[in-house]
């Protein structure tokens, strides 16, 4: 078990082995979370971590179409989408034509 002082302005410094156990170092960040009795504390990933984690959970389909858009606007996207036969369909859908 391990153990800490809060300062004044409310701070904790965070010991080293449990800095080291959850891989941070100086300016990275951590998040809290909590559940009915504990403090849960975990690495932040870094927007790089977190969108490669993104794309390897992509469906090869989600993948294909990210590679198809790459470089259009959002603009192009939903003129291309609309012309598509899944598009023609949902908007039928969506709006009884």
């Amino acid at each position: 078990m391990y153990s800490a002082v809060i300062t004044k302005s409310g701070q904790v410094t965070l010991p080293k082995e449990l800095r080291d156990f959850l891989g941070v170092k100086p300016g990275e960040k951590i998040v809290f979370d909590r559940d009915e009795a504990h403090i849960i504390i975990k690495r932040k990933p870094s927007f790089e971590e977190y969108t490669a984690a993104i794309n390897r959970n992509l469906s090869a389909k989600t993948k294909r179409i990210a590679k198809k858009s790459a470089g259009l606007t959002v603009s192009e996207m939903i003129q291309s989408y609309s012309l598509s036969a899944k598009g023609r369909a949902d908007l039928g859908r969506r709006y009884g034509a």
